[in-house]
C-alpha cells in the first residue's frame, strides 16, 4: 500500500548487471494503489535489458480503486521493462553477445488481475515472454509499449508464447503507441497454443497507434488460438 511520490514507483526492481534472475514460487503478491492523487509509473516488477524473472504457482495482483472510488492511475504495469542505458550496456560488438541480452519472463501456472497491463515496455528492448498454464483478467493490455528511438536488428524483436492460458484483456492484447521522439517499433511474434483470448466487444486485438505507414505483414504473426 504505497504512498504516492515522484518518478517510476516499482514495487520489487531487479538490480545487478544484464543477467539478474528473480525467481518466485507459491507467492502473492498484492500491489494497492493509493485512491487520491493520481499518479503514473506504478508496478510491480521492474527489470532491464538481459535480466529474467520467474514466477511458478504465483498470484500478482494490482489493485486500483474499489466499489466507492474509480481507477485514477495511468501506465500501471504487473512488469515494467526497461531498456538499459547505453552507459551500462556491454560491448556489443559480437552479434552472437547482443543476441543474448534480452528480457525474458516465465510464468508456470500463474494468475495475474488486476486493473494493470501485464507488461509494460518503457522503450522496447527484446523480450521473450512464456507463459504455461494461467489465467490473466484485466481491465487493460496484455502487453503495452511506446516504441523505439532507435531502429531494431534484426535479432532485437518481442516473442509472445502462450500456452493453456485464457487471457481476459478488456483493452486488447496488444498496443503500440509511439512516444515522443520514438518512429520503430520490434517485430511481434505472438503463438497461442490451446489458449482463449477475450477482450471487449469494440477493442482491437492487436492496436498499432501513431505509425507512418502499416508494418510488413511479416512484423505481427500469431499462431493457434481462440479468439
Amino acid at each position: 500500500r504505497p504512498q504516492v511520490r515522484v518518478g517510476e514507483q516499482p514495487m520489487i526492481r531487479l538490480a545487478g548487471g544484464s543477467t539478474a534472475h528473480l525467481e518466485f514460487e507459491g507467492v502473492e503478491l498484492r500491489l494497492e494503489l493509493p485512491t487520491q492523487s493520481p499518479t503514473d509509473g506504478w508496478s510491480l516488477f521492474a527489470l532491464t535489458t538481459g535480466q529474467s524473472l520467474e514466477l511458478t504457482r504465483c498470484v500478482l495482483t494490482v489493485q486500483d480503486g474499489d466499489a466507492e472510488h474509480p481507477a485514477i492511475h495511468d501506465d500501471v504495469a504487473m512488469i515494467a521493462l526497461h531498456r538499459r542505458r547505453p552507459g551500462e550496456a556491454m560491448a556489443m560488438g559480437d552479434a552472437g553477445l547482443a543476441m543474448g541480452q534480452q528480457a525474458r519472463i516465465t510464468l508456470e501456472q500463474c494468475v495475474a488481475r488486476g486493473e494493470a497491463n501485464l507488461i509494460r515496455l518503457i522503450d522496447e528492448t527484446p523480450l521473450t515472454v512464456r507463459w504455461n498454464q494461467g489465467l490473466l483478467a484485466t481491465t487493460r493490455h496484455l502487453i503495452e509499449t511506446q516504441g523505439t528511438a532507435t531502429e531494431p536488428q534484426y535479432y532485437e524483436q518481442i516473442v509472445l508464447d502462450l500456452h493453456n492460458v485464457t487471457a481476459w484483456c478488456r483493452e486488447g492484447m496488444y498496443y503500440l503507441h509511439r512516444g515522443s521522439g520514438k518512429s520503430h517499433q520490434f517485430k511481434v511474434y505472438a503463438y497461442a497454443d490451446n489458449c482463449v483470448l477475450v477482450t471487449d466487444p469494440d477493442a482491437a486485438l492487436f492496436e498499432m497507434v501513431g505509425l507512418i505507414a502499416p508494418p510488413e505483414e511479416e512484423e505481427l504473426q500469431i499462431g493457434r488460438a481462440h479468439v
